[in-house]
């Protein structure tokens, strides 16, 4: 098996849309986007971390931040992740509109490529405030970060398999993953993901209904394209 990182969300969804790997591991909006475009692939599993097969977004503001509400951003800086970026950006843009800021009443969005950037941006004053994934915000906090709002709960990440995928093969590979979390050894692997995984859960594509709504609106703003 030879493991290969896409350079961008764009390139992910298109390989995997086009049956050009065997198995993907892939974001919710990257899945959405692929779903869309393409149709839709074998659902594996999708991770549970710490027990939950689903997160949430946080805005957050330095602990002595004045800032109580969204609204109060306007005019201020905030930092993201990307662009395609399901918590670091699309779902706590989301959530600003529905506060009444747009992207235009920012005095800046600042890109910064990661979660953790978005974090110690936000900690070193280079942004009043940033989209985070809960895992990151738990991560920090204790270092002097707030939660101003927090998003709707979204299903994890999925693994799927593609066409190219004999079906005896994709449905012992979904029995592996959803043992992996059962037995200590397979705990230790899924910790080599991120250490805070427990375990595969199941998973079906419904699971991802309300992100589409919520990428929805944001593509009738203008805000997201399905593959970009």
């Amino acid at each position: 098996m030879t493991v290969w990182v896409a350079p961008d969300y764009a390139t992910l969804i298109r390989q995997v849309g086009e049956d050009q790997t065997e198995f993907a591991y892939i974001g919710p909006a990257p899945y959405v986007a692929m779903v869309e475009r393409y149709g839709q692939k074998r659902l594996l599993g999708r991770l549970a971390v710490n027990g939950s097969p689903s997160y949430r977004g946080v805005v957050v503001v330095r602990a002595e931040s004045p800032f109580q509400t969204l609204e109060a951003l306007k005019g201020m800086r905030v930092g993201f992740v990307n662009r395609s970026s399901t918590m670091g950006y699309l779902v706590p843009v989301s959530l600003l509109h529905q506060a009444g800021v747009a992207l235009t009443d920012l005095k800046d969005a600042v890109f910064v490529g990661g979660h953790r950037n978005v974090a110690l941006g936000v900690l070193m004053g280079t942004f009043e405030a940033g989209a985070v994934k809960d895992e990151v915000f738990e991560a920090y906090r204790s270092q002097g970060l707030r939660a101003l709002a927090e998003t709707p709960l979204i299903s994890e990440q999925a693994f799927l398999a593609t066409r190219r995928v004999p079906a005896d093969l994709t449905e012992k590979t979904q029995t592996a993953l959803a043992d992996l979390g059962r037995r200590p050894e397979g705990v230790r692997t899924l910790s080599a993901i991120t250490s805070n995984v427990t375990a595969f859960a199941p998973i079906a594509d419904s699971d991802y209904d309300e992100l589409r709504v919520i990428l929805a609106q944001l593509k009738r703003l203008g805000l997201w394209e399905a593959g970009r």
